[in-house]
């Protein structure tokens, strides 16, 4: 008796110690995450890379339909850059969706304006499209928190002019 005991006060204590750590880790702590960990079950994987490629094959599904070709180029060469900004700056092919933080964001906007030399407003034009996939990710519930809460996008103003008669004209 005193063995079961024993081990049933392990068994106890390992899951209080699991039930923590995945409260520290990510907040969002359900039975069926426990368990999965205390029998060794590997949890789902959600990464970043992987659901920006889903995300684009859905949208260039729907050229012609309510997307524009040029829709879905913007969001390829958005995808590019990220890839290779998490190669550049991690050595890795893809990242997991609950390592996107405040200060991934902000690198991944310095990497766009020095080493891809975009000017600000198509650096924020690659942020915003990185947002929309990391509002997919929360909508879905693979991530528990917005790293884009207190991120700000800001556009420039862009004086375009009007054309003279003449130009027009031309």
């Amino acid at each position: 008796m005193q063995q079961i005991n024993t081990l049933l006060e392990a068994i106890k204590v390992s899951i209080h110690k699991i039930y923590h750590e995945q409260q520290r880790r990510d907040g969002n702590v359900t039975a069926e995450k426990i368990k999965n960990e205390f029998l060794g079950v590997a949890e789902t994987r959600h990464n970043l890379l992987e659901l920006f490629q889903r995300h684009n094959e859905d949208v260039k599904k729907l050229i012609g339909i309510d997307k524009s070709k040029a829709t879905y180029q913007k969001y390829e060469v958005s995808r590019t850059r990220l890839t290779d900004f998490i190669k550049e700056r991690y050595n890795l092919s893809d990242i997991a969706l609950k390592e996107i933080n405040h200060l991934f964001i902000a690198d991944f906007e310095v990497f766009l304006r020095t080493t891809c030399r975009c000017n600000s407003n198509t650096t924020a034009k690659f942020i915003q499209f990185f947002k929309r996939i990391i509002i997919l990710a929360k909508n879905n519930g693979w991530i528990v928190t917005d790293p884009f809460t207190n991120y700000k996008i800001h556009f420039a103003k862009v004086d375009r002019g009007y054309l003279t008669q003449e130009e027009i004209e031309v």
